[in-house]
Order: structure tokens, then sequence, then C-alpha cells
């Protein structure tokens, strides 16, 4: 026998297959830890991504998240400041809302000043207006309307009546259409 002779080498000598097997399983399990980090990783960067409408690139390929936009911004009316926001969302289902903000206009800067007062369905052609009816009191009118998701009836010191014409969904809880 030679001095070099290893039986642990001479069976992988006979099958050189065995050899190529094991370097394949030596380079996957180098390849598992990163592939499981990605799997985990990559739906929660995505959904992070939308969370924080920071979608551009992905908005390429499919639209994803929420877009707001200012439709009108109306100041002095019983004391406050009005902000009506046009907001469609594409995530899992087409979902579209005008909202209407109140704010004093003095205080904390941006959202932590504005309050929803009025929430519905509707295209961003449908004429809303505000007006005051006394020192105290808003009127919010729209002509028609597909559903309202809520209407405050007070806010603050203000109350706040609504004229609305159409209601396409109602629900029992909506302020009554005017005739």
């Amino acid at each position: 026998m030679p001095e070099n002779h290893d039986p642990a080498k001479e069976g992988t000598l006979k099958r050189p297959w065995l050899r190529q097997v094991a370097r394949a399983v030596e380079k996957m399990l180098l390849v598992i830890p990163f592939a499981i980090a990605f799997i985990i990783l990559a739906p929660l960067l995505f959904f992070y991504l939308i969370a924080f409408d920071i979608t551009p690139p992905l908005g390429i390929l499919f639209s994803v998240g929420c877009r707001s936009e200012t439709i009108d911004k109306v100041s002095g009316v019983a004391g406050l400041d009005f902000e009506i926001v046009y907001t469609n969302c594409d995530l899992l289902a087409k979902d579209e809302a005008i909202t209407v903000y109140a704010s004093r206009g003095q205080g904390l800067p941006g959202w932590f000043s504005k309050r929803e007062i009025f929430k519905y369905t509707g295209g961003p052609d449908i004429s809303l207006a505000l007006t005051a009816s006394d020192r105290n009191s808003v009127r919010v009118s729209v002509e028609a309307v597909s559903s309202i998701h809520f209407a405050r009836d007070r806010w603050e010191d203000v109350t706040i009546i609504y004229n609305i014409g159409h209601i396409e969904y109602p629900s029992a809880n909506d302020p009554k259409p005017r005739h």
C-alpha cells in the first residue's frame, strides 16, 4: 500500500459525481441565508414603501398606494379655514373619497391642527360649497354624493349643517337629502 493512502478519499475518487454534489450543496448552503433574508425583507420593504407613499419606481409597473390632492381651500367661514382633499387609493381595490378638513388657522402647523368634518364618496368634479349660516354655524352644500363615510354635526363651538341634494347609496346615519 502506498504511503499517502487515505481510505476516506478512496470512496470519492471512485465516485466523482459525489464530489460535484458536495460542491453544489456547499454553494447552496452559502446562498440559503440570503434567499431567506430576501423572502422575509422584500415584502416588508414593499409595504413600507406603500405605507409612506414612496412608490414612484413601483408606480411604473403598477399603481399602488394612495394619492391625495387638495381641490380647494376656503378661509374665514364662521372663523374656520377649510381644505377640501380628493384621495384616490388603488391598493387592493379602488377607493375614492373627498374629505373636508376644518382648522382654526392657528396653533400647530400642518395636519395636527386639521380635523376631518365630512367625508364622502364622489368624484373631484362634484361642486361643494361652504358658507357661514351665522357666526357659529357652517353650511356644507353639495348637489350629489355616492355615499357618506361620516359627517360631523359639530366641531368645537361650530354647528355644521348639511345641504345634500342626492345620496346614491344612503345609510341610516346620513344627513337627510334636501327636497
